[in-house]
């Protein structure tokens, strides 16, 4: 199945709410992500960070060059994912 993104929302501390056309919603924490290093440390600047964007298809969120697939982003256990109860309350 291929997961489209509908909404897009930057939150605080690196963590970006999602929510896809099936209605399942998430908020995806890249504090580990960023962590990692090489061209994923300049989205520790806040304010590129939320400066998150999502594709036209809604297939993948991207900062520039950066980009993350929406599969991925639903369904790899590498994105800490926050509770389905926690990222409601945060996405409202």
């Amino acid at each position: 199945m291929l997961y489209r993104i509908l909404t897009l929302v930057p939150l605080e501390n690196y963590q970006i709410g999602l929510i896809y056309s099936d209605g399942f919603e998430t908020v995806v924490d890249f504090n580990a992500t960023i962590e990692q290093g090489g061209i994923f440390t300049t989205l520790r600047n806040p304010k590129l960070f939320s400066q998150a964007k999502l594709s036209e298809n809604g297939r993948y969120i991207h900062w520039g060059e950066i980009d993350f697939c929406a599969d991925a982003l639903r369904l790899e256990p590498i994105f800490q994912k926050l509770k389905p109860s926690t990222a409601k309350a945060q996405l409202q």
